[in-house]
C-alpha cells in the first residue's frame, strides 16, 4: 500500500516501468497497479468494488488475474505493477472463478432488475450478462430483507441488493471525513449497516458510488430508466465551487434523478447535499411560469410582450422625471444575463448596481486588484501543498466540496492542516492546530505568523523582490507574538505550533471565506503572508465563492454597493431586482421600509418570494434546469450552464428586449453576449482545458506589493459574539414554504443540515449562563432581541455563538441593521 500511495501524492517525476500485458508490452509509473497500467493502455479488466477516487478495496475479486510466477490468480486493484512483469487479464480459468464470485454474490441479491432504480445502468447487472450467467445454483438459509433503515431520509437503502463491495464505507470515510458506515458480522451474515447516525451529513457520497441498486435517492417521486430521460450535463447552482452534475429529465418537464461521474472535474462525483439533493425545487408546482402585472383592478397575468411595454413605460418615465433606479442583481444569476442588466443600466441618467456578492467576493477582487494579483487559481494544486491553511471558512454547507479537496491532500500527500476559526468545523477532526481566535482578531494572529517567517529568514526568496517587502518587514518588527496571541485569544503554544508548521511549508496552500473578509485588515493580513510563503505560485491561494456566480457577478459588474446601501438611496425610485430576494440577508425592517417608498417596483425569479407581494410587475425567469449560459466559479474558470428542461424562460429574452427598447443591441443569442464578455477584457480566451475561459482583469499579472499592516478595527461592547452561518443559502430552497423536499426532509443534529434555524453555544457558556440543550435563551442587540432553543456544541468558542440560518432567518437578522456575520449580543436564560 505505501508504494501504491507514493505514486499519488503528485510529487516529483516518476519513474516508468514496462510490463507485459496480454502478449502486449506497455509502459506505465512505477508504483501504479495493474488494473491502473491496463486501463491506461486501453486494456478493459472487469471490477466492482474498484473506484477511481477510492484507496485499492480489493473485496470483490472480480478483478483477478494471472501472474507469471504466481501460482494463483490476484487482485489487479492492490498488486503494484513491476518492471518485467507479464500478466494475462482473459483466460477460461479467470472467466470461471469470476463466474463463481459473482455467484456467490447474488446468493442474497434479488433479480429485480424491473423494479429496481439502477436497472439499466448497473454495475453488477453488465458484468454477470458479460459472464453468461443466467441462474444462481447457490442458496441461503434465513430471512430476506428488503428495505433497511439508514443514516438520512433522503437515501433508501435495499440491503438484499448490497454486494458487499464495501465502497460506500470507504467514501464515507476517505472523501467526506465521517463516519457513518461500517460492516457488521462476518461470513455469510455479513452486512453494511449505519453505526454512527449521527455523524451522516447527508452528502450522498455513499449514494454516489453505489455499483448497484442498494442505495437509492428518495427525493424524486417519479422514477425513470435512463432510455426514457434526456440526460444532460449541467453546473450546479448553489454555493460558488461549480460542482459538475447531470440531470435526468422526463418528458422535458420534469426532472427525474440528478447523476454524477467520477470523471467530471472539479468535483469527481462528489456534491454536498444542497447540490445533490436540493435540486427538486425546479419541479414545484409553485413556480412562476407567466408575467404578473398589477393594475387599478388588481394583479393578473399579462403577456411577454405586455410585460416587456409595462417596464419600458414605468422606467422610462422615472429617467424622463430626473429619477433614479436600482438594480439589485443575484450572485447566481448567469454571466450573460447579468451583462444585459449592466448594459441596461447604462442606458439611465442615475442609476446604481447592487449584488450581495459584493460581502465577500467583491471584496477579494478589489484587494487583488489592488494588490495586482491574479485571481484564478486551480483545485487540484491543494494536492500538492504540503500544509494548508484554512481561515474563515467553514467548508460545509458552502463549498463542502473544497473540504473533500483537503482531505485527498491529506490522504494521498500527508498535508497538514491549520484552521483559524471560533468554532469546529468538519476539518478539526484531522487537523494538525486550530487558532480559536475571538472574532475580527484574525489579523493579530497572521501578522504575528508574518513577523516569525520574516524574523528567522523563513520567506519564500521571490517575496523580496516584491514591491514594499522591505517596509512591511518592518512594521512586523512591532508584532510580538505573546501581547497579540493574548489580545486574540489564542495560547502562545497553539499559535507557536501554527507558525511552525507555516513558516517550515513548501507548498502553502490558503483557503479563505467570508469570516476573513468580514474586516479589510484580516484580508491584507492573510495575503501578506501568503505573498511572504509564495504560495500563489509555490502553493495555491484559494478564496471560496458563496454563490454559484458571485465571481461573475463581482467581476462583470465592477463598480457595485451593498444591497443595503441601494435599498437605501430615495434617490432611486425605481427598483429591479432580479433573482435575490433581500429578505433572506437583511434586517426585515431595512427593507420592507425601502420596498415602500419604491415607485416601482419590477422583481424576476423563477418561484415567489417575500418582495413580490408589493411588485408591480413580476417576470418569471426560469430556474438552472433551463437556462443557457455561463458562470465563473470560485476558482475563477467558466463553467457551462446547459438548459435540460423544456420551456422558454422568460429572463433572457425580457432583458435583451427591455435593451433595445432603450437603445441598446439586439443579441440574437447567449452566446452572443458571451463574445461580448470576452470582448470587454472581463475573460480572456485559454481555460482549464475544458474549453472554460479565464478572468485576468483583477489586477496587473506577476506585479504584487503589500498593503500596509493595519490594526483590528472590529470591536465588540457586549459579552458575546454572534456568527451567522449560511446567510446566503439559495433561496430558491424556502420562502414560506419549502420548495426543495430534499433539503427541507433531512434530520436534524449538530450537523448540517438541518430543517430548523439552530443556535449553538458552547459548553463552558452554557454552564456559565445556567442552561441546558433545548433550553430558551434570550439574544439581545442594539437592533433588537429574539429567543431561541439553544444545542450545545463541543470546539465552539467560549463568548461566540454559532447561528445556522434556515426557514426561520427573518428572527435572527433584526438583531443587526447591516449584513455584518459577526454580531455584538448578550445573552440570558429565558
Amino acid at each position: 500500500m505505501p508504494a501504491l500511495l507514493a505514486n499519488r501524492s503528485g510529487g516529483g517525476v516518476m519513474d516508468r516501468i514496462k510490463l507485459t500485458i496480454d502478449n502486449k508490452e506497455v509502459e506505465t509509473d512505477r508504483g501504479k497497479t495493474i488494473l491502473e497500467a491496463a486501463r491506461e493502455n486501453g486494456i478493459r479488466i472487469p471490477t466492482l468494488c474498484y473506484y477511481k477516487k477510492l484507496l485499492p478495496i480489493g473485496s470483490c475479486r472480480i478483478c483477478i488475474v494471472e501472474v507469471e510466477g504466481y501460482a494463483n490468480p490476484i487482485a489487479s486493484c492492490t498488486t503494484p505493477a513491476l518492471e518485467g512483469m507479464k500478466v494475462i487479464t482473459q483466460s477460461d480459468r479467470l472467466f470461471m472463478m469470476r463466474q463463481n464470485y459473482l455467484k456467490f454474490l447474488l446468493i442474497h441479491h434479488p433479480l429485480d432488475c424491473p423494479i429496481c432504480d439502477a436497472g439499466g445502468e448497473c454495475d453488477l447487472q453488465n458484468i454477470v450478462f458479460e459472464h453468461k450467467i443466467e441462474a444462481v445454483d447457490l442458496a441461503a438459509v434465513g430471512p430476506k430483507k428488503r428495505l433497511a433503515s439508514y443514516a438520512t431520509p433522503l437515501i433508501k437503502y435495499f440491503e438484499n441488493r448490497c454486494v458487499l463491495c464495501l465502497r460506500c464505507i470507504h467514501a464515507c470515510r476517505e472523501v467526506s471525513g465521517r463516519g457513518v458506515l461500517d460492516l457488521d458480522q462476518k461470513g455469510i451474515e455479513a452486512h453494511m449497516t449505519p453505526v454512527n447516525t449521527a455523524d451522516c451529513i447527508s452528502c450522498g457520497e455513499c449514494l454516489s458510488v453505489c455499483p448497484v441498486g442498494a442505495l437509492t435517492e428518495s427525493v424524486s417521486r417519479i422514477k425513470s430508466r435512463v432510455w426514457q430521460v434526456q440526460r444532460t450535463q449541467t453546473t450546479c447552482p448553489h454555493c460558488g465551487f461549480g460542482c459538475r452534475f447531470s440531470l435526468d429529465v422526463q418528458g422535458g418537464r420534469y426532472a427525474t434523478d440528478l447523476i454524477t461521474n467520477v470523471d467530471d472535474k472539479p468535483n469527481s462525483g462528489s456534491l454536498c447535499v444542497m447540490g445533490r439533493f436540493g435540486y427538486d425545487f425546479v419541479n414545484h408546482d409553485a413556480r412562476i411560469k407567466r408575467p404578473l402585472a398589477r393594475t387599478s383592478e388588481g394583479t393578473g397575468e399579462v403577456s411577454p410582450s405586455d410585460a416587456v411595454a409595462i417596464a419600458e413605460k414605468a422606467l422610462r418615465s422615472l429617467d424622463t422625471e430626473g429619477k433614479g433606479v436600482g438594480f439589485l442583481i443575484s450572485a447566481r444569476a448567469s454571466n450573460e444575463e447579468i451583462y444585459l442588466i449592466k448594459e441596461l443600466a447604462g442606458k439611465f441618467k442615475n442609476a446604481a448596481l447592487a449584488t450581495p456578492a459584493f460581502y465577500h467576493t467583491g471584496k477579494v477582487l478589489d484587494l487583488y486588484k489592488l494588490m495586482g494579483l491574479s485571481y484564478a487559481y486551480e483545485y487540484d494544486r491543494l494536492l500538492s501543498c504540503d500544509v494548508i491553511l484554512v481561515a474563515g471558512a467553514n467548508l460545509l454547507s458552502n463549498n463542502h466540496v473544497l473540504g473533500n479537496k483537503v482531505r485527498e491532500a491529506v490522504k494521498l500527500n500527508g498535508a497538514k492542516v491549520v484552521l483559524l476559526d471560533p468554532s469546529s468545523t468538519p476539518l478539526s477532526r484531522i487537523a494538525q492546530s486550530h487558532l480559536r481566535a475571538i472574532p475580527g482578531q484574525d489579523a493579530r494572529l497572521l501578522n504575528a505568523i508574518s513577523a516569525r517567517i520574516t524574523d528567522e529568514n523563513a520567506c519564500s526568496p521571490e517575496a523580496k523582490d516584491v514591491e514594499g517587502f522591505v517596509h512591511f518587514s518592518r512594521i512586523l518588527e512591532s508584532f510580538n507574538q505573546t501581547p497579540n496571541a493574548q489580545e486574540a485569544g489564542v495560547s502562545l503554544e497553539e499559535l507557536e505550533r501554527a507558525c511552525k508548521l507555516i513558516k517550515d511549508a513548501k507548498h502553502l496552500g490558503v483557503i479563505f471565506g467570508s469570516g476573513i473578509t468580514q474586516s479589510e485588515e484580516s484580508l491584507a493580513a492573510l495575503l501578506n503572508l501568503s505573498l511572504l510563503k509564495n504560495a500563489h505560485k509555490d502553493g495555491v491561494v484559494a478564496p471560496i465563492a458563496r454563490q454559484s456566480n458571485a465571481v461573475g457577478a463581482a467581476a462583470i459588474l465592477e463598480k457595485i454597493i451593498a444591497p443595503e446601501e441601494l435599498l437605501g438611496r430615495e434617490d432611486l425610485a425605481g427598483l429591479f431586482i432580479f433573482q435575490d430576494d433581500p429578505f433572506h440577508y437583511l434586517n426585515r425592517g431595512i427593507v420592507e421600509r425601502a420596498l415602500a417608498g419604491k415607485e416601482f417596483l419590477l422583481v424576476g425569479d423563477a418561484l415567489p418570494t417575500a418582495v413580490m407581494p408589493g411588485a408591480d410587475l413580476v417576470i418569471p425567469t426560469g430556474t438552472f434546469a433551463e437556462k443557457q449560459g455561463t458562470s465563473i466559479a470560485g476558482d475563477g474558470y467558466v463553467r457551462e450552464r446547459r438548459a435540460a428542461m423544456n420551456g422558454s424562460p422568460m429572463g433572457f429574452d425580457f432583458l435583451r428586449e427591455l435593451l433595445v427598447r432603450f437603445g441598446g443591441p439586439k443579441y440574437e443569442s447567449v452566446d452572443q453576449v458571451k463574445q461580448k464578455i470576452q470582448e470587454s477584457g472581463v475573460l480572456s480566451a485559454g481555460g482549464d482545458g475544458e474549453g472554460c475561459l479565464t478572468p485576468l482583469h483583477q489586477g496587473a499579472a506577476g506585479k504584487s506589493f503589500y498593503m500596509a499592516s493595519l490594526e483590528p478595527t472590529l470591536s465588540f461592547k457586549r459579552p458575546y459574539t454572534l456568527i451567522l452561518r449560511d446567510l446566503f443559502l439559495n433561496h430558491c430552497f424556502l420562502d414560506k414554504d419549502a420548495y426543495s423536499r430534499g433539503i427541507a426532509t433531512v434530520y436534524t443534529g449538530t450537523n448540517y443540515p438541518i430543517t430548523t434555524d439552530r443556535l449553538f453555544i458552547s459548553a463552558a457558556d452554557a454552564e456559565k449562563i445556567g442552561v441546558r440543550e433545548g433550553d430558551g435563551v434570550t439574544i439581545t442587540s442594539e437592533e433588537g432581541s429574539v429567543k431561541k432553543a439553544v444545542s450545545i456544541k463541543q470546539g465552539l468558542r467560549s463568548g461566540v455563538l454559532e447561528y445556522l440560518l434556515f426557514q426561520d432567518r427573518r428572527d435572527v437578522l433584526k438583531l443587526s441593521s447591516s449584513s455584518q456575520k459577526l454580531i455584538d449580543v448578550s445573552v440570558e436564560k429565558g
